[in-house]
C-alpha cells in the first residue's frame, strides 16, 4: 500500500466518519477567546468550520486533523477521547461526526450535561449531509458572519455540484479509486460516487455498497473508459507507480490516456472541500479530447 495510505483509509472509514466567526480576540490572560469555543472532533467539521470562518474559534482538534494550527490540542479521534484534555480547554461547543452508527460515548454526554457544552453530532457520509452540515455549524456558532458564510458555500455546492455534458463526452464510464493496493471504489450511496454521478458523469460500477474492495480481473471485466484516481497529494507521481496492478492489464482507460488523479490533500474529506475537488475533476477530464468510448467497452473509438 502506498505511503500514508493506511491513515487515509482510517479517515474515511471515520467518515462512512477567512476570518473569525465574530469580532473576537484572545484574551490576555490564559489565550481564551472571547465567544464560543469549539473542539473539532472531526477532520471534516474542522474544514467546514475553517471556511465558514471559525478557525480561531477552534480550541481542540481531532488526531488527524488535515487544516488547523498544530498549536490546538489534539483531543482525539474516534478510537478515544482525552477526557482531562478536553475539560482543560473547557469548550462551549463540542462538534464531532459520530453519525447515527452509533452512540456518542457516554462519558462525553454526561460531561457535557453537567458542564453546559452543546454537543453537535454530524454524519457527513451524503453529499446532501455535508450541505445540512455546513448549515447547521452555522446556526450552531450563530454568528451572522458564518450564517452569511454558510450561504455562499450551499450557493457554491449548488452551482459546481451540477451536470456538465462535455465531462460526460470526454470520460465515458468512469471508475473512481481511492488506491490500488489494495483496490478500493467508492460505490452507490457515498459522497464520492454522487459527486461524480452530480456532474453527470456515467459510472462503470453500478451497484455495491459505499465502501468497494475490487481486484484486477473484475477491473477489467468492467472495463471503463476512464479511471479517477483520488489520492492526497500524488501530484507529479508517474502514473502507472500509481495504477499499481492495473498498469499492465490492457485497460483502455490507461491506453487512451484517460487517467485522471485528483490530488488535492481534502480530497478523501466529506465537507466543504467537494466543491474544489468537484472544480479539479472537471479540470481533469477537460483536458481529455472528445470521444471517450473505446473498443474494450463496445463502443465508438476515441477522436
Amino acid at each position: 500500500m502506498r505511503d500514508g495510505a493506511p491513515i487515509l483509509v482510517a479517515l474515511l472509514l471515520s467518515f462512512l466518519a477567512m476570518a473569525g466567526c465574530r469580532d473576537t480576540t484572545p484574551a490576555e490572560t490564559g489565550g481564551e477567546i472571547d465567544g464560543e469555543r469549539i473542539v473539532a472532533m472531526s477532520p471534516a467539521v474542522a474544514i467546514i468550520l475553517r471556511d465558514l470562518g471559525c478557525e480561531e474559534l477552534i480550541v481542540g482538534r481531532h488526531f488527524h486533523d488535515l487544516v488547523l494550527d498544530e498549536s490546538v490540542p489534539v483531543i482525539g479521534d474516534q478510537a478515544g477521547i482525552d477526557y482531562e484534555r478536553l475539560v482543560a480547554v473547557d469548550p462551549t461547543i463540542v462538534a464531532l461526526e459520530w453519525g447515527s452508527s452509533r452512540p456518542v460515548p457516554p462519558q462525553l454526554v454526561e460531561l457535557a450535561e453537567s458542564r453546559g457544552w452543546r454537543l453537535v453530532n454530524l454524519e457527513l457520509l451524503t453529499l446532501a449531509q455535508i450541505r445540512e452540515g455546513v448549515t447547521r455549524l452555522a446556526n450552531v456558532v450563530g454568528s451572522p458572519e458564518a450564517k452569511e458564510r454558510s450561504e455562499i458555500l450551499v450557493r457554491q455546492m449548488d452551482a459546481t455540484w451540477i451536470p456538465q455534458a462535455s465531462l460526460a463526452n470526454r470520460a465515458g464510464r468512469v471508475l473512481a479509486l481511492f488506491w490500488t493496493d489494495p483496490l478500493g471504489a467508492p460505490g452507490p450511496g457515498s459522497f464520492h460516487f454522487q459527486l461524480l454521478e452530480r456532474l453527470g458523469l456515467e459510472m462503470a460500477i453500478v451497484e455495491g455498497g459505499p465502501y468497494l474492495t475490487l481486484d484486477p480481473e473484475s477491473v477489467r471485466a468492467m472495463a471503463p473508459d476512464s479511471i479517477l484516481l483520488f489520492m492526497p497529494g500524488a501530484a507529479g507521481t508517474e502514473i502507472s507507480s500509481l495504477l499499481g496492478p492495473l498498469a499492465g492489464i490492457g485497460l483502455g482507460a490507461v491506453e487512451t490516456g484517460r487517467v485522471g488523479v485528483v490530488s488535492s490533500p481534502l480530497c478523501l474529506t466529506p465537507s466543504t472541500s467537494m466543491i474544489g475537488v468537484a472544480q479539479e475533476v472537471g479540470s481533469i477530464i477537460g483536458s481529455w479530447p472528445e470521444g471517450s468510448r473505446n473498443a474494450k467497452s463496445g463502443s465508438e473509438s476515441p477522436d
